[in-house]
């Protein structure tokens, strides 16, 4: 059994800063435990929030195991609806799976009304994804006005590979916070994730 844990909060003011503590705090805190795909060190609750500042606030490190290319093509796919063979993509889950456009809907809310609290999209399909193999690690997102000109987003993961997947995952994340934003004449602003199981795969750990 796992031992009770606090939640774990790291903040930093670019993607890097946030990966970096991130990923150590699993490596530090996190317990040894066997998954389904593998053996993980995993830590129960993690909360990473950027205050992105600069200009190199999302630039990917040289050191992250994707590069540059397919964390520019993973960004594009949050947005299009086309799975492009694979079971899922955020993207088909956002705009198509659900026989309804969540990105234009969230827009359509927050445009007639600002102070929302639910412009909320999710990706989890109950009647599919509690059998199937491929399903979602991200479940919901949500874009918030910070009550005067900038929208925040906040994001829910069941499972969340903060070695290999953080920083594409904030930099596509940023992609849809923009394009909402632009769209309801509001600035980007912070960005915070929850994940109730936060973890490096046990392969992985000597490369971070």
């Amino acid at each position: 059994m796992l031992r009770a844990q606090r939640p774990v909060v790291v903040r930093g003011r670019t993607v890097e800063q946030v990966w970096r503590r991130a990923v150590t705090e699993v490596k530090v805190r996190g317990e040894r435990v066997e998954r389904e795909r593998g053996p993980v060190r995993e830590l129960r609750g993690l909360i990473a929030h950027l205050h992105p500042r600069g200009e190199d606030a999302f630039t990917v490190p040289e050191d992250y195991p994707m590069d540059e290319g397919a964390v520019r093509e993973y960004e594009n796919q949050l947005l299009d609806p086309e799975r492009h063979g694979f079971e899922y993509t955020y993207g088909n889950r956002l705009r198509r799976h659900f026989d309804v456009d969540q990105v234009r809907r969230l827009i359509e809310r927050l445009r007639s009304a600002p102070e929302t609290r639910r412009a909320v999209a999710v990706t989890w399909d109950p009647t599919r994804d509690l059998t199937e193999e491929e399903v979602p690690c991200l479940v919901t997102v949500q874009l918030q006005s910070d009550g005067e000109d900038g929208l925040e987003l906040h994001a829910f993961y069941r499972s969340w590979d903060v070695g290999k997947a953080l920083v594409a995952n904030v930099i596509a994340l940023r992609r849809l916070q923009e394009h909402v934003a632009d769209r309801v004449g509001l600035s980007p602003t912070t960005i915070t994730v929850y994940a109730s199981n936060a973890h490096v795969y046990e392969e992985d750990l000597r490369e971070l």
